[in-house]
């Protein structure tokens, strides 16, 4: 009886040394994915300056943030855009040495200059600070549809052009002279693990007034 007691006490240790190995490989292997997913993104996004994790998402009354670990000895600024394999994301808006903060497209209160893919016409993109996006200022005489590709414009002197931010989800005319159109995120905002950090616009870089640095 204290033979086999022993040799359950062993059996069992084996067992959970095994477990473990299987978790760290699996949790590797799954990085290597990510890794890779990123790598394939930095391939067609402009000027991607590195890789980072996100540590934290912060969503509290419409605020909706990351705090991301990279910082200023990454070449991370104020300003810089961050996506990930599938969209835009958001932006630094704070930038310590090791980690900076991003805001959120989301946020209710982010904008971006956004153009219809198919029809060439050019809007707003807000957040609504409940995980979606309203594209502002597009004419009732526009031909767009539910589905339709929304990417950057290159207009607002912070996002590239031509990055995706989403499809159209919505679309419903009113008394207005503008159509009220929702938008699906392209990005999977609740399940942010690790982002792309691109260079800024030339226009952040000039004037980086527009944000305060700091240490999150």
């Amino acid at each position: 009886l204290f033979t086999s007691r022993s040799e359950n006490v062993r059996l069992k240790k084996e067992l959970a040394d095994r477990d473990r190995e299987l978790f760290h490989i699996r949790a590797e292997l799954s990085q290597e994915r990510r890794r890779r997913s990123l790598a394939s993104a930095a391939a067609i996004l402009p000027n991607v300056v590195g890789t980072a994790p996100v540590l934290l998402i912060e969503n509290r009354a419409g605020l909706q943030s990351a705090l991301i670990g990279a910082g200023s000895t990454a070449g991370v600024v104020v300003g810089s855009p961050i996506a990930v394999t599938l969209g835009l994301v958001g932006r630094v808006v704070t930038v310590g040495r090791t980690i900076c903060r991003a805001q959120l497209l989301i946020d209710a209160s982010a904008a971006a200059g956004a153009r219809l893919s198919k029809t060439g016409e050019t809007g707003v993109v807000k957040g609504d600070g409940r995980g979606g996006l309203r594209l502002n200022n597009i004419p009732t005489t526009s031909r767009v549809e539910k589905g339709d590709l929304v990417e950057s414009a290159g207009i607002d002197g912070i996002y590239p052009r031509g990055v995706a931010i989403g499809r159209v989800s919505s679309v419903t005319r009113g008394s207005s002279l503008f159509l009220e159109i929702r938008v699906l995120p392209a990005a999977d905002f609740s399940q942010l693990t690790d982002v792309l950090v691109l260079a800024p616009s030339p226009a952040v870089t000039e004037n980086p007034g527009g944000a305060r640095s700091g240490t999150p």
